[in-house]
């Protein structure tokens, strides 16, 4: 009888001191779908998590060391400055919780010319090897360049969409939304 007294106490006590995540911001948690209706709730310095209208600790070894034993201040700091949580259910049933940042990104303007400089970049290297080769030759640089330029066109071409897409990942997330 103690027990369930005890227990009950517990968790009047819990809901009272605890606050939902999901009220600092919508997009503050991450909750896979095969975890169903579960919710987050953090009081001063630990994390819960409610699942069936039960409420289960998380144990502080397997909460993110970032947030681990932070205090509601220092949460909603990390939350308004692009932070979020992330939940998972571990193989024996227990929770973990991952702190995450978003990366700042959708700078148009700077994706393109990324994905311009990337391009160029290729284009640059690989038919600058081939005048280099076909300089080498002497004489027969015209047809040295033909030959390479027919063999390697393809691949130059193909290696070039992919330092474009590196370069307009880079500079569109470096140069963030404009």
């Amino acid at each position: 009888m103690k027990k369930i007294i005890a227990i009950s106490f517990s968790l009047f006590t819990l809901s009272i001191f605890s606050m939902e995540l999901e009220t600092y911001k919508p997009n503050s948690t991450f909750i896979p779908q095969r975890l169903g209706d579960v919710k987050i709730y953090h009081n001063q310095k630990d994390f819960y998590v409610k699942n069936n209208h039960i409420k289960y600790p998380i144990k502080s070894c397997f909460v993110d060391k970032e947030v681990r034993k932070i205090d509601k201040e220092q949460l909603k700091e990390f939350l308004a400055n692009g932070g979020y949580l992330s939940l998972n259910e571990r193989s024996d049933g227990s929770y973990s919780l991952n702190a995450n940042k978003r990366l700042p990104g959708g700078g148009v303007l700077g994706a393109s010319i990324g994905a311009f400089l990337g391009k160029a970049a290729v284009y640059v290297v690989g038919h600058g090897a081939i005048q280099i080769v076909g300089v080498l030759t002497g004489p027969l640089y015209p047809v040295t360049v033909l030959a390479l330029e027919g063999c390697l066109a393809v691949p130059i071409e193909a290696a070039s969409m992919a330092g474009a897409v590196a370069g307009g990942i880079a500079l569109g997330v470096a140069t963030g939304p404009v």
